[in-house]
């Protein structure tokens, strides 16, 4: 009896202390829904909050940027920034959309984990899809960014970066050409 009572002790302490830190987590950064909203290009969106325009700032993703009058892009940027606005667009069909605040970058813009009206992470769907490449997100540097120190964020670098690593793999999205082709900044 004591025996299984060794294993059981352990099991029961680490279902609480996973649970806790998902409890934490959650608690300080609180989610709450959007109905309206613009999808600026494929790692970005805007609402307004109260006549305030505000950017939401896809966590740990890139995706490349549109042409602009007097910005330089790489070969293939633009049309994968097209692919990557259109592809979110397609996932989150003007329906609900529900955001959890992390932080916010320097341009002001939340940072956030954002779900598809199914519930789906956004940007592990983009990930996939060989439309974003893991960005501004590190676990060893703490001047990072968005440096992951908790428990949760370890976690979520860590699918990110397996989601990534297999998009890569399988040569899907902008991952059938070199990296440098794609994005003009590194």
């Amino acid at each position: 009896m004591k025996i299984k009572n060794l294993f059981i002790l352990p099991t029961i302490t680490a279902l609480l202390v996973s649970n806790s830190c998902v409890l934490n987590f959650e608690s300080s950064h609180p989610s709450f829904e959007i109905t309206e909203y613009h999808v600026a290009d494929g790692d970005t969106i805007y609402f307004n909050d109260n006549g305030q325009k505000v950017g939401i700032r896809i966590l740990g993703i890139d995706t490349p940027e549109t042409k602009k009058k007097n910005n330089k892009v790489a070969k293939y940027e633009n049309f994968f920034a097209q692919r990557a606005a259109q592809f979110m667009q397609n996932i989150l069909k003007n329906k609900l959309i529900n955001v959890r605040k992390l932080s916010s970058d320097k341009y002001g813009r939340w940072v956030c984990v954002v779900r598809n009206y199914q519930g789906i992470d956004v940007a592990k769907l983009l990930l996939g899809a060989g439309l974003a490449r893991v960005k501004y997100i590190s676990k060893t540097r703490s001047n990072f960014a968005y440096w992951v120190n908790d428990e949760w964020s370890q976690k979520y670098y860590d699918e990110i970066i397996k989601i990534q690593n297999d998009a890569k793999r399988s040569r899907r999205g902008f991952w059938i050409h070199n990296e440098k082709d794609v994005f003009w900044k590194k």
